[in-house]
């Protein structure tokens, strides 16, 4: 099976309880970002945030809305550091989801 390679575009879900407290990873080098990661060639930008959240967290979300969330609605659209794109969606949630963190990640917290 042929691995997916990185592109330089880069998506991500921003997690929202009841609209203001938003859920953001500590990495190892102890920033802290949304759930986030590289688009694969041949995916698209939502795509590719839900996997990462997934990936991330072991948040599953979709785009349509679910017993616990809104749906993911796309947000922001920007550059990143690479001089890629960089795609915010956002995601409401009715209560605090616990996250499952992956090597990527130290610790987490609603803001």
């Amino acid at each position: 099976m042929k691995s997916l390679v990185d592109t330089k575009d880069t998506a991500g879900v921003c997690i929202l309880h009841h609209g203001h407290n938003v859920l953001l990873l500590k990495d190892k080098c102890e920033g802290w970002s949304i759930p986030k990661g590289h688009v694969k060639e041949g995916e698209g930008m939502l795509q590719a945030a839900l996997r990462e959240t997934e990936e991330e967290t072991g948040i599953k979300l979709t785009q349509k809305a679910h017993s616990f969330h809104t749906g993911v609605k796309r947000a922001q659209l920007g550059k990143n550091k690479d001089k890629g794109l960089f795609q915010i969606f956002r995601c409401d949630i009715e209560y605090k989801i616990v996250p499952v963190l992956s090597h990527e990640h130290r610790s987490w917290k609603y803001f």
